[in-house]
């Protein structure tokens, strides 16, 4: 089976891409970490995101804010 035809069929059954699967559940385990008293480099840093900008921005894409007003609001 090719890559094309994995990529193809997770996008049938979950409606993304694998990328933006796994982007997905890394945000979700990190609004966890940002709850449970986590800095915003730290819950970036363990998810794997180096760039903290970056982190930033899939963050705000996901939640619609950022990872410090989302720690702020529900901490």
């Amino acid at each position: 089976i090719s890559t094309s035809t994995i990529e193809r069929r997770f996008l049938e059954y979950f409606g993304m891409t694998p990328l933006k699967f796994i982007q997905k559940k890394k945000i979700i385990y990190a609004a966890a970490l940002l709850r449970a008293g986590k800095t915003v480099l730290e819950a970036g840093l363990e998810v794997g995101y180096t760039d903290n900008s970056y982190f930033i921005k899939l963050f705000k894409e996901h939640y619609g804010v950022t990872p410090f007003k989302y720690k702020k609001d529900n901490a």
